[in-house]
C-alpha cells in the first residue's frame, strides 16, 4: 500500500505542476478514491496540500527556485 501511495502521490505531483486539470481528475487518473483521499494522502506524505504545492511550484520563477519547492514538500 505504501509504495502504491507513493506512485499515485508522485503522478499526482507532475499533474500538478504541469496541468491545470481540477483535483478530482487528478485524482481519478492516479487512481485515488475522491479528492479526499488525494488530499490526505498528499498532506500526509508531503505536508503540504495539493492545492497549495501547485501554487507554490507554479510561483517558483526559477528552476533553482523550483527544485527548493519540490525539497520543502518532501
Amino acid at each position: 500500500t505504501t509504495f502504491l501511495n507513493n506512485a499515485r502521490i508522485d503522478a499526482a505531483r507532475r499533474y500538478l505542476e504541469s496541468t491545470d486539470l481540477p483535483l478530482r481528475d487528478i485524482a481519478r487518473r492516479c487512481g485515488f478514491d475522491g479528492t479526499d483521499a488525494l488530499r490526505r494522502t498528499f498532506q500526509r506524505r508531503l505536508k503540504i496540500n495539493p492545492a497549495d504545492y501547485r501554487s507554490r511550484f507554479r510561483s517558483a520563477d526559477s528552476p533553482d527556485r523550483t527544485q527548493d519547492v519540490v525539497a520543502e514538500a518532501r
